[in-house]
């Protein structure tokens, strides 16, 4: 989360429609993963597309963070990480074209602006 903090504050709010006096709630929706099969990746992306979808929370600020263990190594991706970047596409609508990747002091970060509006990154420590 510090790696996205500038002086004003975190990534704006720019996505959440509509204005409101009171600030906005927000969700920070973190997970960890390790050697989980493709199914159980296909299964969390599948959540939070629609959890970024959602008419319900298009009030609310999202934000998602993948925290993946063993997903880099010598900065390049492992067979996991690799697996997670495939399941991309298909399930959420990005491209690794469109990723904005930092090297970390723990390996590799990559992140998107979903479609709907929801900031997305994946930490490859």
């Amino acid at each position: 989360m510090f790696l996205n903090y500038k002086s004003d504050g975190f990534l704006s709010t720019d996505h959440i429609m509509g204005s409101t006096k009171k600030p906005p709630n927000r969700v920070y929706i973190c997970t960890t993963m390790y050697r989980e099969n493709d199914f159980e990746m296909d299964r969390l992306l599948k959540s939070l597309n629609q959890i970024a979808r959602s008419k319900k929370l298009k009030h609310v600020y999202l934000e998602a963070h993948i925290f993946m263990d063993n997903g880099t190594q010598n900065c390049h991706l492992t067979e996991f990480g690799s697996q997670l970047v495939s399941l991309l596409e298909g399930r959420m609508g990005v491209s690794t074209k469109e990723a904005t990747s930092y090297k970390t002091p723990y390996g590799i970060q990559l992140s998107w602006m979903l479609p709907e509006g929801m900031p997305f990154y994946i930490h490859f420590k």
